[in-house]
């Protein structure tokens, strides 16, 4: 824990997008030798772990040497306002990254990862794309609505520049570093001013994979309901305090994740036609904002 009177001032953060390769982003950052960037993520700044006091707690920096920048990761900060403003004040000076994705393909990735969570219902996407801009979905589950926003970008990213400035601010897409991490390395280094070695660059790089499965979705809600707390007032889940029932989790998740309890399909199969149009034209007006403000952002 944070001794009393320790800094806790961050430099930089890795802020967003959900579900656009920012943990391969984050291994790098962790692995630099002049940067301090715990793995995981840290919702210190967001509700209601601020009001439960949790900065000082959850913002451990004692492990880093002198010198070394200290960061955090949290990319659901992207579209939290007030979790920004928070952010600034306790760190006037921190630099902050963006990894952006092209947002029909992250409502696919992130709606597959809440499932896998048991965050909403096991459905056919097809069906939930259906429901939610023609039926009662957004109304039954409050985290569709979540789901759909967090593609938004142009209001978050005119929020950041606003509160940061320009100069302050790393955008890079998901493209750019699946396509070409060196130089994405190379110039976040230069954004963050430390030294860049392409040797530090893994040849097999982190990744967040996610599991496109809907019978592996079903199979998993026990496990998870063994392993975790969920709670409606934050955006995470955590862990039971029980050992026993953790162990119990995981052991049934591990069977679970085996044959005949998974059914992988394919990317290119999960969206129809008509629900990649709705999605598509969902996000269109943001699109022509960003192509406005932020051109850099998109690749698609």
């Amino acid at each position: 824990m944070t001794t009393r009177g320790a800094d806790t001032r961050i430099d930089f953060a890795i802020i967003g997008v959900q579900k656009s390769a920012s943990t391969a982003v984050q291994h790098y950052l962790h692995n630099h030798p002049a940067l301090y960037l715990p793995l995981g993520e840290l919702a210190c700044f967001e509700s209601p772990d601020f009001e439960q006091g949790r900065v000082a707690r959850q913002l451990d920096f004692s492990g880093a040497a002198d010198g070394q920048l200290k960061g955090i990761k949290r990319p659901t900060m992207f579209t939290d306002i007030v979790a920004i403003d928070r952010l600034k004040h306790h760190s006037p000076d921190c630099k902050m990254i963006m990894v952006c994705r092209e947002p029909v393909s992250r409502f696919v990735s992130h709606y597959f990862h809440l499932m896998n969570s048991a965050k909403i219902p096991v459905m056919e996407i097809n069906r939930a794309v259906h429901a939610m801009f023609h039926g009662d979905y957004l109304s039954k589950h409050i985290l569709g609505t979540a789901l759909l926003r967090n593609g938004i970008y142009h209001s978050s990213l005119t929020h950041v520049r606003e509160v940061y400035g320009a100069d302050s601010i790393f955008f890079i897409s998901q493209n750019a570093v699946q396509q070409d991490f060196g130089t994405v390395t190379q110039r976040l280094c230069t954004f963050l001013q430390v030294p860049f070695d392409p040797d530090q660059i893994q040849q097999k790089r982190e990744k967040n994979i996610g599991s496109y499965d809907y019978r592996r979705a079903f199979f998993r809600k026990l496990p998870n309901a063994l392993t975790y707390n969920y709670s409606l007032g934050r955006s995470r889940k955590e862990y039971r305090p029980s050992q026993l029932l953790r162990n119990i989790g995981r052991g049934f998740s591990f069977m679970f994740g085996k044959w005949p309890f998974t059914h992988p399909i394919s990317r290119k199969d999960i969206l129809t036609p008509e629900s990649k149009s709705l999605l598509q034209k969902y996000y269109k007006a943001d699109r022509e904002k960003l192509q406005r403000e932020f051109p850099d952002v998109l690749y698609w």
